[in-house]
């Protein structure tokens, strides 16, 4: 328990301004950018920003800036990207380079390379992994002892590490955002964010509520949903196996894709899986917990999704073959950027989540994985942070458009049906059939016009978006 006196001045380092050393920011300076391919009206730009603001004596760090200039003369629209650890330039190279050029035609869309990320400051880039062996068993105490001695190598590797790790938080990078406004010259700014970028879009609508005209927030994480509630995660299941059970190609034989789930994992240590990676030592040994792991990256998305009745249901007859793909690439996992696994280790929760993760502990077998390393990664950078701050009630003025898919089961539709109750004005766009990631943002050419429509003219068009059910693999 904090005392009175610690509560009061986090909370005043949580809301501190950002620094303005010499009085006014200098505007930023753009120049002409084409390193994704040929895009007309694409600047770049280096923001100079403090690495810890409010301090005189931070050391300062550059951000990543590039700007599509848009055709109307309106606030500029930021793209906050998830992870933690996306980078906001990055995502020119794939599919949602469609949604920003449509986009474009409401106002400005500024991709943001968040601090740690992309080609912005600090660095503290590794190339580390993992490195868990490819042979034996790996149970959670090995996951658990691997990732905090890596994260701490790792950390001692990095090349800015003297700048500590004490300025990698969400409400140092909502800072970063009032910064990023006021070099731009822009009065206000529009919100476009998915997963854990709305996190820091809610962030920064608390610590500076005058300076967002509007957000939208694509798989929403509320300040305190850092820590996946299990029962939440089981939701989108049960939402998953309702459309399996129905499947022509696998509903007869997978009726209760939860239930399938559970015996899959019941049977996995009597004995493991072994799955030969080529290995003179010995084959991999796969448990119930590295496989409950490996069956969480098999749940986000619509692609990933469909192939799972059928893995499982391999699993469940003894078959491996669908999962050792999976196995180097998640014992050999990258730490890199490390800003990703210091933000989520900085974030925290509150009491009341910690208590509620307890109380449904052992409820879904999939509880210990979906929020693995969270923990860890607190203990791996010596981090007890938590920002009082933004983890209480809060009464949202800005206008939001809130986007959620049925299937989404790391920033589920409870999340977004919770998290409503905190804003005056807010529109919620339920897309069905979508999971997590490109899902919610570029399934269906319709949720870009909803979000344009919303940013120019306050209003969506539409509450419900409705995808082609997925067509699961056959056995």
């Amino acid at each position: 328990m904090r005392t009175g006196l610690l509560w009061m001045t986090c909370a005043m380092i949580c809301s501190a301004p950002p620094a303005r050393a010499g009085g006014a920011i200098d505007r930023l300076e753009f120049a002409p950018w084409n390193d994704v391919g040929a895009i007309e009206g694409a600047e770049i730009a280096w923001l100079e920003t403090p690495y810890i603001h409010g301090d005189p004596n931070s050391p300062t760090i550059r951000l990543r800036v590039v700007r599509l200039i848009g055709a109307h003369d309106a606030p500029p629209i930021v793209y906050l990207a998830g992870g933690p650890g996306g980078s906001g330039v990055q995502a020119l190279r794939g599919a949602r380079r469609a949604l920003f050029e449509r986009l474009r035609s409401v106002g400005d869309v500024i991709l943001l390379d968040q601090r740690g990320t992309g080609g912005s400051g600090p660095d503290f880039s590794t190339g580390s992994s993992l490195g868990i062996p490819r042979t034996g068993m790996a149970d959670r105490a090995v996951y658990r002892d691997a990732l905090v001695g890596a994260l701490r190598d790792a950390w001692a590797e990095a090349p800015d590490a003297a700048m500590g790790a004490g300025g990698m938080t969400t409400v140092q990078s909502a800072h970063d955002l009032e910064r990023l406004r006021v070099t731009l010259g822009a009065d206000k700014l529009r919100l476009l964010s998915i997963s854990y970028g709305t996190t820091l879009a809610l962030a920064t609508m608390r610590l500076h509520p005058e300076s967002v005209e509007a957000a939208v927030l694509a798989g929403a994480e509320g300040m305190d949903d850092c820590y996946k509630l299990p029962s939440r995660y089981t939701a989108a299941l049960d939402r998953l196996g309702e459309l399996v059970a129905t499947d022509p190609a696998v509903g007869d034989l997978c009726p209760d894709l939860t239930a399938l789930l559970g015996r899959v994992l019941d049977r996995a240590d009597s004995p493991p899986y072994e799955i030969d990676l080529g290995d003179p030592a010995g084959p991999a040994l796969v448990g119930a917990d590295e496989l409950a792991l490996l069956l969480t990256f098999m749940t986000d998305t619509r692609d990933a999704a469909r192939a799972l009745p059928a893995a499982l249901l391999a699993l469940e007859s003894g078959d491996p073959t669908p999962i050792a793909p999976y196995v180097p690439v998640l014992r050999g996992y990258t730490l890199d950027p490390l800003m990703g696994w210091m933000v989520d280790a900085s974030n925290g929760l509150s009491d009341a989540r910690r208590d509620e993760l307890d109380r449904q502990g052992v409820e879904a077998p999939l509880s210990w994985a979906i929020n693995f390393a969270l923990d860890e990664s607190r203990e791996a950078f010596g981090l007890d942070v938590i920002d009082p701050a933004l983890l209480g009630p809060c009464d949202f003025e800005t206008p939001a458009l809130v986007l959620s898919g049925t299937l989404d089961p790391r920033t589920p539709i409870e999340n977004a049906e919770a998290l409503l109750a905190s804003f005056r004005n807010a529109e919620h766009v339920v897309i069905e059939h979508a999971g997590h990631g490109d899902d919610l943002l570029v399934s269906s050419p319709l949720i870009a016009e909803a979000i344009a429509s919303y940013l120019e003219h306050g209003r969506a068009g539409a509450d419900r978006i409705k995808l082609v059910p997925i067509r699961f693999d056959a056995p």
